[in-house]
């Protein structure tokens, strides 16, 4: 979320919302179809384990390696940025100037730490930062609707002018925005296979992220000029200062730095302890004791923390790269399990509990939609 505006600043407000749009239509495909396949499969059934019996065990590999990079990268990616905001905020308070790496370490420690508690002590944590992350976003949006700009957001450049490089930089990130499909196996499950409140809770719950997505660009694009986003080459930070410095009251610094605090947060939190839960079933490590947990704990940040300290600012870059094996995890997987279970069943339709619409054009534009995502990974 808040890299959304930093990589959509080359094409304004509106082509920004346009890609938005069309990026959540096909994530929720994605997802429908992926319900589709869990719910044709048994509802007890984990999809992501499911992959070995429907397509062999080398896709299971494949997946199984794709789910492992998606998370190193997100908590990586959460680790840079993280980083870079507590450096911000402790370098002028304490006086001195620490090192990236520094707070890299810093930051791990200090909230990687909630992750060995277990789940349920992150879900805790994590549901009072969400109230105070809401609370503060509300705020933003009170303060921000007195200083916008509505010329900033009509402004629509020449679709030649944007360039090429700049959608392709801008999809991925995108589309990672909208990564809720490791969820579905859980929510078929827990509601019993009710396909009525299952496609309720997919099209209410991405239109949601989505709704406030648009309601950030608001906020950034009203606040600060497009060239000016143009040219804070990815910077979390600057953009911030950019946005304080705009709108120039003490509610609205506090707010901006409690919600970009806590939106990192609650990401970091998420993505790491789904890491360590993970890696902890994977290798079929047991949690009861300290040194266990230690353990897994250095398994779960190592890789994340060594790639943040070798590529330093990594925050966009690698965020960008999490789209790789989000699309093998997301959009392959589902469209090659359904055409195998199709091949293979025989199952008339009449015995599939849900069915997605769009028959194989709509298996087609997703297809492309993926192929394209993986092409922006090289080109962009």
């Amino acid at each position: 979320m808040l890299a959304l505006p930093l990589v959509t600043a080359s094409m304004g407000f509106l082509y920004a919302t346009l890609l938005l749009v069309v990026t959540w239509l096909m994530s929720l495909y994605a997802g429908l179809l992926m319900l589709e396949v869990n719910l044709r499969l048994g509802q007890e059934v984990n999809l992501f384990t499911a992959v070995g019996s429907v397509l062999g065990r080398p896709a299971q590999w494949v997946i199984n390696l794709a789910y492992l990079l998606l998370l190193f990268a997100l908590t990586a990616a959460y680790l840079a940025g993280g980083a870079a905001l507590l450096m911000d905020k402790l370098n002028p308070l304490l006086g001195v100037q620490w090192s990236a790496n520094t707070y890299v370490i810093l930051f791990t420690l200090g909230l990687g730490s909630v992750i060995g508690f277990g789940v349920t002590w992150v879900e805790r944590v994590s549901s009072v930062f969400f109230i105070l992350k809401l609370v503060a976003f509300g705020i933003l949006l009170v303060l921000a609707a007195q200083v916008l700009t509505p010329a900033q957001l009509t402004w629509l450049p020449k679709i030649q002018d944007v360039s090429e490089q700049s959608w392709l930089v801008a999809l991925p990130v995108i589309f990672t925005s909208f990564g809720f499909h490791v969820c579905i196996s859980v929510l078929v499950k827990h509601l019993e296979g009710d396909v009525s409140a299952l496609k309720k809770i997919l099209v209410l719950g991405s239109a949601l992220p989505l709704l406030f997505y648009v309601l950030w660009l608001i906020v950034s694009f009203g606040i600060i000029p497009n060239r000016v986003l143009n040219h804070l080459a990815g910077d979390l930070t600057n953009m911030t200062h950019w946005m304080n410095a705009t709108v120039d009251t003490a509610w609205f610094r506090y707010s901006l730095a409690l919600f970009t605090d806590l939106a990192l947060i609650t990401s970091f939190l998420g993505v790491s302890v789904a890491l360590f839960d993970f890696i902890r079933q994977t290798a079929k490590i047991s949690t009861d004791g300290i040194q266990a947990k230690l353990g897994t704990w250095g398994l779960t940040f190592t890789p994340p923390i060594l790639c943040v300290l070798i590529f330093p600012g990594s925050f966009l870059t690698v965020l960008t790269f999490a789209a790789l094996p989000a699309v093998i995890l997301i959009v392959m997987m589902p469209i090659a399990m359904r055409l195998k279970l199709q091949r293979t069943t025989g199952t008339s339709d009449a015995m599939i509990p849900y069915r997605v619409g769009g028959g194989r054009l709509g298996l087609g534009l997703l297809a492309v939609y993926g192929v394209l995502l993986l092409a922006a990974q090289f080109f962009a």
